[in-house]
């Protein structure tokens, strides 16, 4: 079974016993971590359940190994012809997890909250005065 999750504005897809760099969570090593923000759950040969924005019930388990830094990134600044030239390193804080369990909920399914939720429905919209009707009478 795999996943799709979301963490730290990133989309990452897991799988039990995978090793992962995710941007710095606050956890000390070898604590559980969850992460609720399943996006998509594909169970061992069944149809994948996609959430909207996320799949109910789902959540993947991850133990904390460490906090590493990513590699050194140079940004160069140059403005030609006048002598200006700048140079400057970043490196990313990052925490490396290993993915413990993938889990869904008895009746996983798609979540009903999310923009496709807060739409009003046809005869809400029918319903209501047109916004012409509301302008014209005083």
């Amino acid at each position: 079974m795999y996943a799709i999750i979301q963490a730290g504005g990133r989309q990452y897809r897991v799988e039990a016993g995978e090793r992962l760099l995710v941007d710095r969570i606050v956890a000390e090593p070898g604590t559980v971590v969850r992460f609720d923000d399943v996006r998509l759950l594909a169970p061992d040969g069944a149809d994948a359940m996609v959430g909207t924005p996320t799949v109910t019930g789902a959540r993947v388990e991850a133990t904390v190994l460490g906090h590493p830094r990513g590699e050194k990134i140079v940004v160069f600044k140059y403005k030609p012809k006048k002598r200006y030239r700048r140079r400057l390193g970043f490196r990313a804080a990052l925490t490396e997890v290993r993915i413990d369990t993938v889990e869904a909920a008895e009746s996983a399914g798609p979540s009903t909250r999310g923009p496709g939720a807060s739409r009003p429905s046809a005869a809400r919209l029918a319903a209501a005065p047109a916004p012409e009707a509301a302008a014209a009478a005083p």
